[in-house]
């Protein structure tokens, strides 16, 4: 009974967690209350009509929406965004709007920077999925998506349509330049009025007010993809970093001579320098540019207090403190609270596979799943022994070093194999990868028992198989009872995630590092197809997790070792690669980066030493733990990077 209460007393402990993270991340959303935030799900072509009705209703002078038309046949795709509406803005007063586009692998929550620090400064702010992420479909495309909350954002009766911005991260500044390319036309009554990208190396904060086509017209090559590119730190022909204004920007070409460059965290249109306003005060000319050198990489800009506090100043020069709002230091940010309750779901999450594990295996149903033959204490072998040590280091740096090798040629391969209408290529070739690497380690394992056998061959010693560990002792019953086991686990885990969706529109997580939840319409896919993948991995890695341990050494440090073996192909493809941006300005490595996707595994990685440990402890075996840790990893892949379908989301 002592053991039931403790078990109990740990499920009430990470629900109450859980709870907390969503309750605690929708306060600080809503600014205690002081922010209305509304949920907007729908197909993108009903999108429009209510763009229409808005204009029609408010009175505005604007044209009617083309984020459906455009030439193009009507877009029934679902679109996914969240207003958030200060109590400033009101049709007496309308305030500036901001639109909100995030990057890849990544969704309109973790633009939390923005939509909470802007909004509690009294902007309407309008935080858009891209397509293919979060809740919107891929089919409608990122451009559509930013055009379609842009126009959105100009139709409602609390917004003042003249002004009207947008601030990105990487995929979405592309996405906001082509829409900018698309409203700000000579004769046009929509214009994107003030631009903040926010990408990368270099933070490049761009104002154009009113219909200036030196900043947002023809003469721009956003559309190509310069700007972001430049930003990130791609192309090395720009040379000096602000001196990209000459190519991007007509008026800079010719009134800069080219030695010129334009200095960092000054405002200058293509006349020459601007007087920098005063704090909250809006800038006095009608368009200037503004280039900040933040000292973040591409992925930390969206995590970063000191750009946060960059985009406030920008949008403070763009539009003024909106009417009734209060000026705010820039210092005074609390988007940083709501990141600490994100990322106590996401621990909460994980913390919930062995907490919900543990009392699950109290169950009736899954009694005789509980074994506990795994050898411990005295049972284990001895770390003393170069017998034991030496076939074990021949297992993992080999893994190591093929595993570094393995990466590329087989993301590339696999991009190009594994053939899916609704996950993209990037997830295809990182689960070959994980293929490959799990035959290899069954390979290992192998080598590891050959190896052993001739390390004993003179002690008469029978060395028993790693393969032992995979036993059942109840056949197939007992392995379709763990499958059971490991089904309604994972369930249990993501009911809070659905929570956190539907009720509190917040996700677990911490920068581009998401918890995402899987579309049912795809789910077969993905347990089917990507799964097998990944437990092609697992489970050897799995019966080696169990080989790793020793009496002299405790539990704790031989599972942090097998935890870091997992990850060490990852961090020294990311040393690497961030290594060579650190000398060069550049990234090494720009099809299937390593240090922006793997990343998104990262944590999971880690994880599955523990995981796997701490069930075949219970269990005997290493099936559930495998089973477990491969379908987390499945759902963590194929939800949080880039989709390519065109299904409802969940529903």
């Amino acid at each position: 009974m002592k053991k039931l209460t403790k078990t109990w007393i740990a499920v009430i402990c990470v629900v109450a967690v859980l709870l907390l993270s969503m309750v605690g991340s929708y306060l600080v959303q809503t600014s205690f209350f002081t922010v209305k935030q509304e949920v907007t799900i729908c197909p993108i072509n009903e999108l429009a009509e209510t763009i229409n009705n808005n204009i029609e209703a408010a009175g505005k002078d604007l044209e009617p929406a083309t984020c459906a038309g455009s030439g193009m046949s009507q877009l029934t795709g679902q679109i996914s965004l969240t207003t958030y509406i200060p109590k400033n803005a009101t049709s007496e007063t309308p305030a500036p709007a901001i639109v909100s586009a995030h990057g890849w692998n990544n969704s309109k929550e973790m633009q939390i920077q923005n939509f909470v620090e802007l909004s509690r400064r009294g902007f309407v702010v309008v935080a858009v999925d891209l397509a293919g992420h979060g809740r919107s479909d891929a089919s409608i495309g990122d451009d559509n998506c930013v055009l379609a909350a842009t126009e959105y954002a100009m139709s409602l009766p609390y917004v003042d349509e003249t002004k009207v911005g947008a601030v990105g991260h990487s995929a979405g500044d592309l996405a906001i330049g082509n829409t900018i390319l698309k409203l700000n036309k000579e004769g046009s009554k929509k214009h994107v009025s003030a631009y903040c990208c926010s990408a990368g190396a270099l933070s490049a904060f761009i104002l154009g007010m009113g219909n200036k086509d030196s900043f947002f017209g023809e003469g721009t090559h956003v559309s190509e993809g310069l700007l972001i590119d430049v930003i990130a730190g791609k192309n090395e022909e720009m040379g000096d970093m602000s001196s990209w204004l000459r190519v991007a920007f007509t008026g800079f070409a010719h009134d800069l001579a080219p030695e010129e460059g334009v200095p960092f965290g000054e405002w200058h249109n293509a006349e020459g320098k601007v007087e920098t306003p005063e704090f909250g005060q809006k800038i006095g000319t009608d368009s200037a540019i503004i280039i900040h050198e933040a000292n973040v990489t591409h992925p930390g800009a969206v995590m970063s207090v000191e750009v946060t506090s960059m985009t406030i100043e920008f949008f403070y020069a763009a539009f003024g403190v909106p009417t009734g709002a209060k000026l705010l230091a820039t210092g005074n940010q609390t988007w940083v609270v709501g990141v600490v309750f994100q990322l106590l779901g996401l621990l909460a999450f994980f913390a919930s596979i062995f907490v919900f594990g543990a009392a699950l295996l109290k169950r009736k149903r899954f009694a005789s799943l509980v074994n506990q033959d795994a050898p411990v204490g005295d049972m284990l072998p001895s770390i003393k022994s170069w017998k034991e040590i030496v076939p074990l280091l021949l297992t993992f740096i080999p893994l190591a070093i093929l595993a570094y090798f393995m990466y590329f040629p087989c993301f590339d391969a696999g991009a190009g194999i594994i053939q899916s209408n609704n996950i993209t290529p990037v997830v295809s070739g990182v689960a070959w990868y994980t293929l490959a690497s799990g035959l290899v380690l069954f390979a290992l394992i192998g080598v590891n028992y050959l190896i052993k056998r001739l390390c004993y061959i003179k002690d008469n010693v029978q060395v028993e198989s790693l393969l032992v560990s995979a036993k059942l002792n109840g056949g197939v019953k007992q392995f379709l009872n763990t499958v059971l086991f490991c089904v309604e686990l994972i369930v249990l885990m993501y009911i809070p995630v659905f929570i956190g969706y539907y009720v509190f529109d917040m996700t677990f997580g911490i920068s581009i590092y998401v918890v995402g939840l899987p579309r049912l319409r795809w789910l077969p896919e993905v347990l089917f197809k990507y799964l097998p993948m990944w437990l092609a991995f697992l489970i050897p890695n799995a019966m080696l997790n169990v080989k790793a341990r020793f009496k002299e050494v405790p539990e704790w440090a031989s599972t942090l070792f097998v935890a870091l073996a997992n990850v060490l192909p990852i961090v020294i493809l990311t040393a690497v690669n961030y290594g060579h941006l650190a000398k060069t300005g550049l990234p090494l490595y720009t099809t299937g980066d390593p240090s922006i996707y793997t990343w998104t595994l990262f944590a999971p990685l880690v994880l599955i030493a523990p995981l796997n440990r701490y069930f075949y402890r219970k269990t005997g075996n290493i099936w559930a733990g495998a089973i477990i840790s491969a379908t987390i990893l499945t759902l963590m892949a194929t939800t949080i990077t880039r989709h390519t379908s065109d299904f409802a989301f969940f529903f």
